[in-house]
């Protein structure tokens, strides 16, 4: 028996419940550690929540920064911010930052004070980081890391090359580079892997293109 499609009402129905739940992964933050927060950046522009949950330092992981009036916010309420601008892509470094963020959320959440970190949505970018600091405070692997976070906050699902990335975090035990900022094998075997796929991809792709124009003449 065929299933019946589904009735327009129904399928605004599922498109309202989609969007109504991205919001709240947006505007929803998850306390990982004591004073320690995971949220979405809508969790970031809300002053009142940041302010009643002693919020003092934002750490925002996005391609975008935060919009001025919120910016603007965060000096009159004497919140620090760091923007760090990085894609949700797989073949994005994550990797460069780890090290100078798990120190600062470290440094910053002592004392009682709270620390928000964020990206978009709080699922991928910000929970990796937040996995690599989970990872370098217990030694543990990236898979534990990720289902402990997840047992906080529900929606995090870091990308698949971020994943991979968090393998590479503790391969090199938790930083990439050495006291003189030298990148350690580990770390530099996977960035030259990356840019080599990155040349293989722009190859395949000039060569997509010269067989389109070859097709479009003859």
């Amino acid at each position: 028996m065929a299933t019946p499609n589904p009735t327009r009402q129904e399928v605004t129905r599922a498109i309202l419940k989609r969007y109504f739940q991205r919001w709240l992964t947006r505007i929803s933050m998850d306390e990982i550690f004591p004073h320690i927060y995971l949220g979405g950046s809508y969790a970031a522009e809300n002053i009142s929540t940041l302010t009643t949950k002693n919020i003092s330092f934002v750490i925002s992981i996005m391609s975008k920064n935060l919009p001025p009036s919120t910016r603007e916010a965060y000096m009159d309420k004497r919140i620090e911010h760091v923007y760090i601008k990085k894609r949700d892509d797989s073949d994005e470094d994550i990797l460069a930052v780890l090290g100078e963020v798990c120190a600062l959320i470290e440094k910053k959440s002592q004392g009682g004070k709270g620390v928000l970190l964020h990206c978009a949505m709080g699922v991928s970018r910000s929970a990796t980081i937040m996995a690599a600091y989970v990872m370098q405070r217990w030694g543990i692997s990236g898979t534990e890391a990720v289902n402990f976070i997840r047992n906080k906050r529900h929606v995090v699902q870091p990308n698949r090359g971020f994943c991979e990335q968090l393998d590479v975090w503790e391969s090199c035990r938790y930083e990439v580079f050495t006291a003189e900022r030298v990148p350690k094998e580990a770390y530099e075997l996977w960035r030259k892997r990356v840019e080599r796929e990155r040349a293989e991809e722009r190859d395949n792709a000039g060569n997509a293109e010269v067989d389109n124009a070859d097709t479009g003449a003859s």
